[in-house]
This record gives C-alpha cells, structure tokens and sequence, in this order.
C-alpha cells in the first residue's frame, strides 16, 4: 500500500512540476492548440499510455509482492 501511496505523489508531482508532465495535461485538454504551439501531439499521446499501462503494471505486481513477503 505504501508503495502504491508513493508512486501517486510521484506521479502528481511529475504531472505538476515537469515541462514533460504538462506536455501530455495540454494535449489532453486541447489536441488542435497544442499541436500549433509545436507539442508532438502522438508523443505526447504515447507518453499518457505508456504511464497509464506503468502505473496498472505497478498497481497489479505490489499485492503479490505484499503477499509473498
């Protein structure tokens, strides 16, 4: 549980604090805005997936490693 608590302020803080982060919040909020300012609209669309499939990946794996301790 500890684990899972970490690694969503992690990702908060990612979100909020990093030009990275934001990149991904903008394309979200507005596709066509943010391919005018120059955002690379499918990598940004990559990043998001690949958090979202991350952060499932770590969210299943940390209630079998709870268990086998």
């Amino acid at each position: 549980m500890v684990v899972v608590t970490v690694l969503c302020i992690l990702l908060s803080i990612f979100l909020n604090k990093t030009k990275q982060g934001v990149i991904p919040r903008a394309v979200s909020q507005d596709r066509k805005a943010a391919a005018m300012v120059g955002i690379d609209v499918s990598g940004a669309t990559l990043m998001g997936n690949v958090l979202g499939c991350g952060i499932g990946g770590g969210h299943g794996v940390a209630p079998s490693a709870e268990r086998n301790q």
